[in-house]
């Protein structure tokens, strides 16, 4: 399944939807403001992204209750601490249904390591949470156009 659409629609989608993203990580991690803005805003609006670049299939349905269902636990207690790598990896993982689509299996992988690298490395080295967590969770977009591809 071909799921590119438009070059010039494409990137502009890509900025909204990683602003969107990053918007919504934020909010559902600032006070005043409940967590389902981030657990279910940012699937949202990575699935729409996925729909509107083409890719209509129900499995998108699958991949935004994996990605609800990784958003909503930082991993404690599995670990004993908020394990963002692993964060990373099962926020990666949530796109397997749009490889499965696409048949993308290569990309896929790239997906999982992004995810899993950046969450992790990128919560480890920026201290201030409003940068952390808006860059954190702007990088689902990008997920989900390196697994379209």
């Amino acid at each position: 399944m071909d799921c590119g659409g438009d070059r010039k629609m494409s990137l502009i989608l890509f900025f909204v939807a990683t602003a969107l993203s990053a918007i919504l990580g934020r909010m559902g991690g600032a006070k005043g403001y409940n967590t389902k803005f981030r657990d279910m805003g940012c699937p949202f609006v990575a699935m729409a992204y996925a729909f509107i670049l083409g890719c209509h299939s129900w499995w998108l349905v699958l991949s935004f209750g994996l990605m609800f269902g990784a958003l909503t636990t930082y991993w404690d207690f599995l670990f004993g601490y908020d394990n963002y790598w692993f964060h990373g990896f099962v926020i990666g993982l949530a796109i397997a249904p749009i490889s499965a689509v696409t048949g993308h299996w290569l990309p896929f992988l790239g997906v999982v390591g992004l995810t899993t690298l950046w969450m992790g490395f990128w919560s480890k080295v920026i201290r201030w949470d409003v940068w952390e967590e808006m860059v954190r969770y702007g990088i689902i977009p990008s997920a989900v156009w390196i697994a379209l591809r």
